[in-house]
């Protein structure tokens, strides 16, 4: 399939629990913006509803983000796994690691494993972590782990064996075997050739877990996308690049947080448009907030999660909690007023959406406070009603013991405060200062509480971006063509061992030129990183240090760099060790540029609104995102509504409308 060269028309597809959204950027550069209720569980059936509706002409390019990888995981609705593994390791998925998410509770509970111990199945062979074979695989009992295997009633296979990263050649062995079962074969040294042998099983056995299911959607939305006239189908990663189909047939695991990923690529690209390069990324929407954290590019780790289980896969480094608009405000045993994770969702919705909701929400609180515009919500489609909001927040504040006002506060306040936490998440705890950054808000909720989470983390930047309910999609069509290798090696940092890395090195960049090439990209067009995983010895963690020169003073010197700004220390007498070379391999697209606003034209309030400010109200005016001109300036307190998002600027706020539609709010002085 071909990337590289000229993409025509290029659609960008993010489907969400509610909205599926739609961006297009057309030829001759011109952008449009859709939306069309999500179709669950077929969300093709949303994605051809989109297309139907936009008439777009022949041959067009869509790149597709997705939760179906995400929700068979989250929901346990994937496959059935059957795992092969070393002999003495069939347990290691529920020996997992010492680590607990709550340190000092005496009781907790795992996840149950994902593939049962009936189902479960060894070899007797063995690899030396040098990559010797110390006890051969033999071919006969290759044979019969496979069909006992087949016989348990699994539909795909996982097979992950000790050192298997270092020489392959009995997985190689089994998987041959075990394809010609028609299953869906999930093998660790193509999906994660690293070391740590809990990370490395989980990884595989969740590739085979969500494979079956992909593979089934990916085949449905393809056809979809060919009856509409589309030429390509492309997919958005975890990593923040897009794959082809046949990538993600194979390794569905690197889509399980690309939408949020394609959220940060999107306001990375409007950040860059209006000249600022180090922003947090926070993005609310109806059940939950994602935020990141870019140095001009966005933070990629390896130390992710999902579902209670470790991820080791390359992904943009996104903290997710579960705060929206739609979370619900209640009390817990000691009356302190605690706001989600429970979400009402789309449907019953919070209660001022009429559609049956009977809980507080946190878009409840922010209507009774005036800081949304009842006839204006989604483009005016859904009046939001304000006595329903009274009435079920004012059951609250009866147990509370305050006004309904107090009430309304009280919830943003505390949703707010859960939001500060995972942005200082991101940024303090990785010992970086959130007030160096700017904070691009996104997300239908985002603009609602920017300014106000800015002021309480002393940021005096927030920008409010155009397609902000839609960014994700807007993330897709930007998005570059990324391939991640990695290989463990575990060698010292020394002159020797920096040689055998930069080996590797060489070898994994020379197959990811040759994807790229594969793909039609030009040498022009393509950009290889290296980065080694580095840990001083002894140590169980590692640092992603870029490699810039292959000299072990310099790559030392960035090591203990970043040791120091992440840890507040260094060992400078200590050795340090090379675990694992990574190469990232990106096919670069040429980036497009914002559509650009009327520099004058008379704009005027498209209505007033009475917002609570302290104890008293204020006059605010309501702009519409659609009628601004560029170098107006906004200045709060004030309502910038548009069909899919809003936008509070408390008093002190200014805003100054930038040409591509972007608003940046700074604080005013005093």
């Amino acid at each position: 399939m071909s990337c590289g060269g000229d993409w025509r028309m290029l659609v960008g597809i993010d489907i969400g629990g509610t909205f599926t959204d739609v961006v297009v950027l057309t030829e001759d550069g011109n952008w449009r913006v859709h939306k069309v209720l999500s179709t669950p569980p077929d969300f093709e059936r949303g994605v051809e509803e989109a297309l139907r509706q936009l008439r777009l002409p022949s041959g067009f390019i869509v790149v597709h983000g997705s939760t179906v990888a995400t929700n068979a995981v989250l929901e346990r609705k994937g496959a059935k796994v059957a795992l092969i593994t070393t002999k003495g390791f069939r347990d290691v998925l529920e020996i997992g690691r010492q680590t607990r998410p709550r340190l000092y509770a005496l009781c907790t509970e795992r996840p149950d494993p994902i593939v049962p111990r009936e189902r479960r199945f060894t070899v007797k062979e063995r690899v030396g972590a040098d990559g010797s074979v110390l006890m051969p695989l033999g071919d006969k009992e290759a044979e019969q782990v496979t069909r006992q295997a087949q016989r348990s009633g699994a539909d795909a296979v996982a097979i992950c064996l000790l050192f298997g990263f270092a020489n392959p050649v009995h997985e190689k062995r089994l998987a041959r075997k075990a394809r010609r079962f028609r299953w869906f074969v999930s093998v660790a040294h193509e999906v994660l050739p690293e070391f740590r042998e809990y990370e490395r099983t989980v990884a595989t056995v969740l590739n085979a877990y969500v494979g079956p299911r992909m593979n089934r959607y990916l085949q449905r939305l393809q056809r979809v996308v060919r009856k509409r006239g589309g030429s390509q189908l492309w997919v958005t990663q975890s990593s923040g690049g897009s794959a082809a189909p046949s990538f993600v047939r194979r390794f569905p695991i690197h889509t399980l947080y690309s939408g949020p990923a394609a959220g940060v690529i999107g306001a990375l690209f409007v950040a860059r448009q209006v000249g600022f390069e180090r922003v947090l990324t926070f993005d609310m929407g109806g059940t939950s907030t994602d935020v990141a954290l870019c140095l001009g590019e966005p933070t990629v780790t390896t130390e992710g999660e999902i579902g209670g289980l470790p991820l080791r896969l390359p992904s943009i480094a996104v903290r997710s909690i579960g705060a929206g608009g739609g979370s619900i405000a209640w009390l817990d045993e000691g009356g302190a007023l605690r706001v989600g994770p429970q979400s009402a969702g789309a449907r019953p919705g919070p209660a001022c959406y009429g559609f049956g909701g009977d809980q507080p929400t946190v878009t409840d609180a922010n209507l009774l406070l005036g800081r949304l515009d009842p006839e204006r919500f989604w483009g005016g489609r859904l009046r939001l009603r304000e006595d329903l909001a009274v009435r079920v927040v004012g059951q609250l504040a009866e147990g509370m013991g305050v006004s309904v006002r107090e009430a309304a506060e009280g919830i943003v306040a505390v949703a707010n405060a859960n939001m500060v936490r995972a942005l200082l998440s991101v940024s303090a705890e990785r010992g970086y200062d959130p007030r160096d950054f700017a904070l691009l808000s996104f997300g239908g909720a985002g603009g609602l509480h920017a300014c106000l989470l800015a002021e309480l983390l002393g940021i005096q930047t927030v920008l409010l971006p155009p397609f902000a309910g839609a960014l994700s999609a807007l993330g897709a069509v930007v998005m570059d063509t990324v391939r991640d290798f990695s290989q463990t090696v575990a060698v010292p940092l020394d002159d020797e061992g920096l040689e055998k890395a930069r080996q590797v090195a060489q070898r994994l960049t020379e197959r990811g030129e040759r994807e790229l090439a594969q793909m039609s990209f030009s040498e022009t067009q393509r950009l290889i990183r290296i980065a080694l995983d580095l840990r001083y010895r002894g140590q169980g963690y590692e640092l992603t240090v870029p490699v810039q020169g292959w000299e072990v003073a310099e790559i030392r010197d960035t090591f203990e760099a970043l040791h120091q700004q992440r840890f507040g220390h260094t060992y400078p007498d200590a050795p340090i060790d090379i675990v694992t070379v990574r190469v990232r391999s990106i096919g670069v697209r040429p980036k497009p540029s914002l559509p650009r606003l009327p520099k004058r034209r008379r704009i005027a309030p498209v209505a007033m609104r009475r917002v609570w400010v302290g104890d008293g109200q204020a006059e605010a005016p309501v702009w519409a995102r659609g009628q601004l001109c560029a170098s107006a300036v906004l200045t709060g307190p004030c309502l910038l509504v548009d069909d899919h998002a809003t936008a509070y600027l408390p008093p002190s706020w200014r805003g100054q409308v930038h040409e591509t539609g972007c608003v940046i709010v700074r604080k005013e002085e005093g």
